[in-house]
């Protein structure tokens, strides 16, 4: 390996999809799967409303918001805690639900190559093939700025 190239610590987060990747960085924590308190009138990839250390956390499933299906059943489901990147401040974190424990992967900008040919997901940068999986990049600032418009236009409906 070239000694020159940027080696990133990335997380591997398995969803009922396709797999995510993600700098480990930018995730906090991975904690198990409890059911969300629901959220009236929210889309079906926005699961529901979780506290965690003290915040009140939207919890998405990527799966569904690409339109990919739940696909089989989470048995071992988690959720990962990630990094908010917008200007929300009510939402400094944003939750995930995954499958089981990710796996860390040492990935160099070489290892990653885009699929230019595959279609456009929604919540989604990009699918790339890392080494030998092919894994999604998530937009975060993306799913916040559709969780945000879901629970926005949520409260505006109550008041």
């Amino acid at each position: 390996m070239d000694n020159d190239a940027q080696m990133i610590r990335c997380l591997i987060l398995r969803t009922s999809a396709s797999p995510l990747i993600l700098p480990n960085a930018s995730v906090s924590e991975i904690i198990g799967y409890t059911p969300p308190r629901q959220i009236s009138g929210a889309p079906d990839w926005l699961l529901g409303q979780m506290t965690w250390r003290g915040w009140r956390l939207p919890l998405c499933s990527l799966s569904l918001l690409t339109g990919q299906g739940e696909g089989a059943p989470m048995t071992t489901a988690k959720v990962a805690i990630v990094k908010a990147l917008g200007k929300h401040p009510r939402m400094p974190f944003l939750a995930l639900r995954i499958q089981g424990f990710p796996h860390l992967s040492n990935v160099t900008e070489t290892d990653l190559v885009a699929q230019p040919n595959a279609d456009a997901l929604p919540g989604i940068v990009a699918p790339v093939q890392v080494k030998d999986e092919l894994a999604l990049i998530p937009d975060i600032k993306g799913i916040e700025e559709l969780i945000w418009r879901a629970v926005e236009s949520e409260r505006a409906a109550r008041a």
